[in-house]
Order: C-alpha cells, then sequence, then structure tokens
C-alpha cells in the first residue's frame, strides 16, 4: 500500500514522539522504584502515571499507526482487536484515577496538613486498587469488540474489528465509560485543586501580614519598656538605669530576631515548593483532559452511530486524535524536570555519561543556587520590613 509524503512525516514524528515517552517514563518509574529518597505517596502516583503511559506509548498507540498505514483490512487477530480498543480505556482510566488520587493526597497534606498523611505503604495499596477499578470500568470494552467478516461485494469479505454487542447496550456503555473515566474525575480534580487555591491564597495573605504584628508589639514593648525606664530614672542612679535599658534593648532584639526566624523566610520557601508541584499536577490535569477529549467525543459518537470511525482513519479528526494522544504519554516528563528539581538531578544522574557529568553537575549546581538566592532574598525581605 502507497502512503502519501504527509502521511509518511506525519507517522515519523508520531513515532518519534513515542519512541521518547515510552524511555522518559521508562526512567521516571526506575527512579522512584530504585531511590529512597524519591519513595513519597506523591512520587509512587507519578511512578504509576508513567507506567499507564509506558503501556499506551509501547503497545496500544503503535497499533493505530499500523491502522493508518492498513486501513483496509483487520489482518491482526481477535486479541489485538480486544487490546487496541479495550486497552486505551483501560489505560486512561487507571491515568485520570491516579492523578484524581493525586489531587486528593495534594489536598489532604496542604490543607489537612494537622491530620495524619498519607503512609507510602497506603499510597501502593492505592495504586493496586487504581489498576482494579480500571480494570473494572474497561471490562465491559473487552468483551464488547470482535473480530468480525464484513462482506463488500460478490465473493469478497474484509475483516474488521468492531462492536458486537447491542446498539443500546453498546451506547450505554460509552456514557459509563465517558462518566467514569473522564467527566466525574475531572470534576473530582477540579474541586480539590479549588480547594488548595483557596487555601493557599488565605494562607499566603495571613502569611503576609503576619510578620507585621509582632513587629508592632515588640517595638510597643520597647516604647512601653523605654517608658517605664524614664519614670525609673528619677528614682535609680544612672548605672542601674544604663544596665535595665541595655537589657531591655537587648531582649526586645532577641524577641525580634526570634521573630525573624520565626516568621516568613520558611515559610516563603515551603511555600514557593509547594506551589511548584500544584503548578505543574494543574497543567498535567489540564492538558490530559484537552488531550483525551477527542477520544471521548469521536468513542461516544461511534457507539451511537452503530459503527467504528476506522473508516475514517486518515481523516483530519482521527488524526489530530492520534496526535493528542501521542502527546498525552510524552509531556508528562517534561513538566518533571521543568517544575521538580528532585526528577530533574535524578534523570540527569541517569542521562550523562562520564564526558557530560560535569556540565550536568554545573547545571544542578546552577540550579542550587538560584533556590538559594531565593532564600536569602526572603530573609532580606523580613529584615527589612524588621
Amino acid at each position: 500500500m502507497s502512503l502519501s509524503f504527509e502521511l509518511v512525516i506525519f507517522l515519523t514524528i508520531i513515532a518519534l514522539i513515542l519512541i521518547f515517552a515510552v524511555v522518559s517514563n521508562f526512567l521516571v518509574v526506575i527512579i522512584v522504584a530504585r531511590n529512597k529518597k524519591m519513595r513519597n505517596a506523591t512520587n509512587i502516583f507519578i511512578g504509576n502515571l508513567s507506567l499507564s503511559d509506558i503501556i499506551l506509548g509501547a503497545f496500544v498507540l503503535p497499533q493505530n499507526l499500523h491502522d493508518l498505514s492498513h486501513a483496509e483490512n483487520f489482518h491482526e487477530g481477535e486479541i489485538l482487536c480486544k487490546i487496541v480498543n479495550g486497552f486505551p480505556i483501560f489505560c486512561i482510566t487507571a491515568s485520570i484515577f491516579t492523578l484524581v488520587a493525586l489531587s486528593c493526597e495534594r489536598k489532604h497534606s496542604i490543607v489537612h496538613s494537622l491530620r495524619p498523611q498519607l503512609t507510602l505503604s497506603s499510597a501502593k495499596k492505592l495504586v493496586v486498587c487504581v489498576w482494579i477499578l480500571a480494570a473494572i470500568v474497561s471490562t465491559p470494552s473487552f468483551v464488547e469488540y470482535s473480530v468480525t467478516t464484513v462482506g463488500l461485494k460478490q465473493n469478497v469479505t474484509i475483516e474488521s474489528c468492531g462492536s458486537t454487542f447491542h446498539r443500546t447496550f453498546s451506547i450505554f456503555n460509552g456514557l459509563c465509560v465517558l462518566l467514569l473515566a473522564y467527566v466525574i474525575p475531572l470534576i473530582i480534580m477540579w474541586y480539590n485543586y479549588v480547594l488548595i487555591i483557596r487555601f493557599v491564597m488565605k494562607k499566603t495573605s495571613s502569611v503576609t501580614d503576619t510578620p507585621s504584628f509582632p513587629l508592632k508589639r515588640n517595638r510597643n514593648n520597647a516604647q512601653k519598656g523605654n517608658s517605664e525606664e524614664m519614670a525609673l530614672n528619677t528614682t535609680s542612679n544612672e548605672n542601674v538605669t544604663t544596665n535595665s535599658t541595655s537589657k531591655s534593648s537587648s531582649s526586645n532584639r532577641e524577641t525580634v530576631e526570634t521573630t525573624e526566624k520565626r516568621g516568613l523566610p520558611n515559610n516563603s520557601f515551603l511555600f514557593a515548593k509547594r506551589m511548584k508541584i500544584i503548578k505543574m499536577l494543574i497543567i498535567v490535569a489540564v492538558l490530559f483532559a484537552i488531550c483525551w477529549l477527542p477520544y471521548f467525543v469521536s468513542l461516544v459518537i461511534a457507539k451511537m452511530n452503530g459503527r467504528d470511525d476506522s473508516e475514517d482513519y486518515k481523516g483530519s479528526y482521527n488524526l489530530i486524535k492520534i496526535f493528542l494522544a501521542t502527546l498525552s504519554v510524552g509531556y508528562n516528563v517534561i513538566l518533571y524536570v521543568i517544575f521538580n528539581p528532585n526528577f530533574r538531578k535524578a534523570i540527569l544522574d541517569i542521562v550523562c555519561f562520564r564526558g557530560c557529568k560535569k556540565r550536568c553537575q554545573t547545571i544542578q549546581i546552577g540550579s542550587n543556587t538560584r533556590e538559594e538566592r531565593g532564600r536569602d532574598t526572603n530573609r532580606m525581605h523580613v529584615s527589612s520590613v524588621a
């Protein structure tokens, strides 16, 4: 079968993205599995997200590329027919349930920080539950699709992979998948992130206002102490007054310094670090919703029409759907590197060989220096306010 030049370019780009996605997500799984410092609840969920991306990028999406070049007939057999139609739902459901678990864990960690937090063993159990629930949601789709023989002309037949369910049950299954694997999880995620953003905004305003009150109170105490000492000057000698004044001023200075140590710098740095992770997770959730929206739209439309959309594999809508699905398994690692310095350092340690080891260390040192400068800037800001 001859392919057009545009389709060859498209297939090449998609193949390169898939190779990058599989390799980079495999690195993330290795980092979480082998690095003890990276084993926390958040990173366990991130590793599980990468695992589902590996399954999609290595087994499911390549079959879509094959279908683009062999759209006329389905020669892959019964098992691949079920895998092509059931595994996307299985992996997508596992991914979005993992994103929901991430949003719940982050909300509990930030909004309810005084309560007992999710442990590593509990996170691992949740990951197992995520895959079990994903299997339950996707099981009807595995059963629904099968290879059938379709007659075109006299003595001419082709093999087609499509739904074997009654149309009513097929539509019901499609709507259930849409709600359980896309709509409801997105609502839960956005609810959690809205709560986090509202909480952080309140805390930010309180942290900004809090240092001024102790400082003012300390200054008032100092003025009150000085006035009392001036009253004592009339009844005591100069030596006693001088000693009491020096002790009072030194005590006030120590109180201000203690307030500075307990004030904005540490809270500001911790706040900035948490907000970076929240921004990363929100971007991941937004991109996930955008990239998989065409897939769910075409899934529901195909079930309502009573036919698979494979008849128009080379159509522009199907090409956009495949491109966005491919992009969804490749951008996560890039976001981890940008927003998470721990992943950035771990990936650089694995990727860099001896020849570029020094360059990678220089990059990491520069990143750490910028973070230290940010901390010093916060300390200078509080000192100037004091």
